[in-house]
């Protein structure tokens, strides 16, 4: 807002002196000034609306339509009557995190599992995520929807692919430097289909810290933890400096 506030009283400025420019002139070069005015009230609104799109906290919420809105509400009394939510807000050594409350702006709006994979059919509900409280273990709660599949009904692969290397980052990136990291290697073995339209917990643990480098481990299993679907191991390393 001010950053608005400025460029229009930069872009008043200028069209004031313009008219008085153009009264003292002959009047073949009135019009002129006009265009120096709408530059600037034009550059003034760009100014602002790029201000405006990369400190406003976009929610895919917010760009839902009712019907989405309402399985949205469906999702979240399920979740919390899940077994396994129970268990972890029971637990003394658990914290819940927000998912993604890391990200801002434009950042949000366009990361692929904050917003282009959310919605009906995908992810309906941000995942539900709990935290040691050394932050070196993780437990999330997530609901796989239709429109995720490779084969019918089967949640494909690259996406359990994701989520995983989600889960393996959370608890990488605590452990390293400038809390910052990205995978340099990530193995993962498929050992059950995992049915589209439910909900799964993942899991995930740091195993190894030296430097730089961090090596951890997730798996995704059922809500009940009586079937591990896919398991992953990875190497994470963070840069040398901030960037």
């Amino acid at each position: 807002m001010f950053a608005f506030k400025r460029s229009a009283s930069r872009a008043v400025a200028v069209l004031n002196n313009s008219r008085a420019f153009a009264s003292a002139s002959a009047p073949k070069s009135r019009l002129r000034p006009l265009p120096i005015a709408l530059g600037a009230t034009l550059a003034g609104s760009s100014l602002t609306a790029f201000y405006f799109m990369n400190t406003v906290d976009y929610h895919p919420v917010a760009l839902s339509t009712e019907e989405e809105l309402s399985h949205r509400e469906v999702y979240l009394k399920e979740l919390e009557e899940l077994a396994v939510v129970k268990e972890m807000r029971a637990r003394n050594d658990a914290v819940v995190f927000e998912a993604y409350g890391h990200l801002k702006g434009i950042s949000k709006l366009h990361n692929l599992t904050a917003s282009t994979l959310r919605g009906k059919d995908k992810v309906a509900i941000p995942p539900l995520v709990f935290y040691t409280n050394d932050r070196k273990e993780v437990t999330i709660i997530v609901h796989l929807g239709r429109s995720l599949c490779g084969h019918d009904k089967i949640v494909h692969g690259g996406m359990l692919a994701t989520l995983l290397d989600e889960a393996l980052a959370c608890v990488a990136i605590p452990a390293l430097p400038f809390n910052m990291g990205f995978t340099a290697n990530l193995n993962i073995d498929y050992r059950l289909p995992v049915k589209a339209d439910q909900w799964v917990v993942l899991r995930g643990k740091l195993t190894n810290l030296e430097g730089r480098k961090a090596w951890v481990e997730a798996w995704i299993e059922s809500v009940d933890g009586q079937h591990k679907f896919t398991e992953a191991k990875s190497l994470y390393i963070s840069p040398k400096a901030p960037f």
